[in-house]
């Protein structure tokens, strides 16, 4: 397999394959894609999406669904292309009651217009546009939106959120969901029904960006139809398995942990495991998606004074693009 050399975001190293899979008997030759971004200029989307949320926490069980749609345009841009958003529509169901419930209302609805961002010619992520407006629209009103809070869990709530969405964080993680159904896949060449793995170090969105150690294996799996309208197979079914290095998620997470308000301790994390598996149902000769799936599960047992928390989290989002 041929890959690029890593950029900032990617995952961009090269990589080596691991297993081959042969089959028994007579079949037919393996095919080999080359995986290459043209993304033109003026392309029109629009994107159907959902997300369903399970969090256990020491045996009890809630879950929060969300879904919509949203459009985006491209354009060219002096570095690369511009990507932007339009016309977004999010639902929340299940965000059931209190400080959590409000939290969750009140993202969906400050999020509801990303802002754009600028990939290379190459495909992969270069910045975004209008951050420093689309952090404030998240940030501003939250007094607000949580006044019916007690002060002293507002000002919890506040500070908390602070901390996640700083700039770093923002931009960190616009990133890793365009590495996710593109940046990963630009340049690479892929033999059909070979497994390839690579092992680096990445920022962790949402936890402050520190960089945990990661394994993560790449597979082209099939030639599959773009869509079942179509007879013709013109995609490639590509899958991903992400996981995350346990010491390095765990320092990560208790290191975030420590810049948020104090609250009846400092937890002790005694066991962390997460782990990301990626179905793309892609067009290998512009990486134009039309289907992306992915679960992530995490599973982790604190400790906060003398008591132990075991929890479970388990995320599954489903993207079907048209054009």
């Amino acid at each position: 397999m041929r890959h690029p050399s890593r950029q900032r975001y990617g995952l961009a190293l090269t990589l080596f394959v691991v297993v081959s899979l042969v089959p028994a008997g007579p079949v037919r030759a393996k095919e080999t894609v080359a995986l290459t971004f043209g993304w033109p200029s003026g392309l029109h989307g629009m994107v159907t999406f959902s997300a369903q949320t399970t969090r256990t926490v020491n045996g009890r069980s809630e879950n929060l669904n969300m879904a919509g749609r949203y459009g985006f345009v491209t354009s060219a841009a002096a570095d690369g292309l511009l990507i932007r958003f339009e016309s977004v529509e999010t639902e929340v169901e299940n965000a059931g009651s209190g400080p959590q419930a409000m939290v969750k209302k009140y993202l969906a609805k400050a999020t509801s217009m990303p802002p754009s961002y600028v990939v290379s010619p190459e495909g992969q992520f270069l910045r975004i546009e209008g951050l420093e407006a689309f952090r404030n629209r998240i940030l501003e009103g939250m007094d607000d939106a949580f006044a019916e809070l007690p002060p002293a869990t507002r000002e919890q709530v506040i500070q908390t959120m602070g901390a996640i969405f700083t700039r770093e964080q923002l931009e960190a993680s616009l990133a890793s969901d365009w590495n996710s159904y593109v940046g990963t896949w630009t340049g690479a060449e892929l033999d059909e029904g070979d497994l390839y793995e690579l092992t680096l170090s990445q920022p962790i969105p949402g936890f402050g960006n520190m960089e945990v150690p990661m394994r993560t294996t790449f597979l082209f799996k099939q030639r599959v139809s773009c869509s079942g309208a179509e007879s013709a197979k013109r995609c490639v079914e590509l899958e991903m398995h992400t996981f995350v290095d346990p010491e390095g998620l765990a320092a990560a997470v208790e290191a975030f942990m420590a810049r948020l308000p104090a609250g009846h301790g400092a937890p002790r994390i005694q066991d962390l495991q997460q782990e990301t598996i990626v179905r793309l149902i892609s067009e290998p000769d512009t990486l134009l998606p039309h289907l992306m799936e992915s679960s992530t599960r995490t599973i982790m047992t604190m400790g906060v004074g003398d008591e132990t928390q075991a929890s479970g989290r388990i995320e599954e989002k489903r993207f079907v693009y048209t054009y």
